[in-house]
Order: structure tokens, then sequence, then C-alpha cells
């Protein structure tokens, strides 16, 4: 069952797997708060090709193709990302590792049950079965 963090310890560890569309935390997310993303040295592969969750500074001939559909036009292809929510209306990159603040961009994002952090291997709508891996995150609430 999805919950709050409380600052500081302990953390919580996940494994994503590559071949979600939105892979669920189990972290709700605080308007102001603040937290802490870490990725291990793990690989995902976006068909066939390898990545960490920093993802791939230059994407293959088929995903420059494709580039109108990458999800998180901010990050590489197959890069770490955040959503707030289940909607890509608010993303944010992760990579190897971040911090970011929760601001609520909607009233939606301020109802009365917080929203579920997500996250996500960042890849073009629709091609998502071609994707084989998990990458470990760390999540820790700092403030």
């Amino acid at each position: 069952m999805p919950s709050q963090l409380k600052v500081g310890p302990p953390a919580v560890n996940l494994r994503v797997p590559s071949d979600v569309h939105y892979f669920p935390t189990g972290v709700l997310l605080q308007p102001g708060a603040t937290y802490r993303f870490v990725a291990d040295k793990s690989e995902w592969t976006d068909a066939g090709h390898p990545s960490t969750a920093a993802g791939n500074p230059d994407p293959l001939l088929a995903q420059q193709v494709f580039s109108g559909l990458l999800r998180c036009q901010e990050a590489n292809w197959f890069a770490l990302i955040g959503a707030v929510g289940g909607s890509d209306s608010q993303l944010f990159p992760i990579g190897l590792g971040c911090e970011w603040t929760f601001e609520p961009i909607s009233e939606e994002d301020e109802a009365e049950t917080p929203p579920e952090l997500q996250l996500f291997a960042n890849d073009a709508i629709g091609f998502y079965w071609s994707n084989v891996g998990l990458i470990g995150v760390t999540i820790e609430r700092i403030s």
C-alpha cells in the first residue's frame, strides 16, 4: 500500500523494470518535499542495446526516427524518469541520481490523496515490448 516517506532513513529500495509504462513506487508525494534518487550501475536493454539509468546520449538510428515519441524529451533515451501519478503531465529526469522537489502543477496534484511517484525507462510510446532488465533505485526523502 502506498505511503508517505518521512525525512531521513529508512529509504525505499526498488528494482525498476524497463518494460513497463509506469512502475509504482509506493511513495506518496508531499507538496514541498524534496527526494533524493540514486540508481545503481546495473543495465537494462532497449532492443538489445544496453544502458545504465543515465540513458543513451547517442540514439540509435531507429531511435532518431521515432524521436518525437520519446516520453521525456529533456532526457536521454532509456534514462530513468520520474512521473507524478500515472500521467506524463509532470515528468522529471533522474538518470543515475538527482534531488527533486515536488511542486504540484494542478489541483489534482493537491488532491486529498497525494499522487504516487512512478518510475520508468525513457522510451518511445508503444515500444516497451522490446525492453529487458531491471535498474536498482534508492529513494529517500531529504526535506
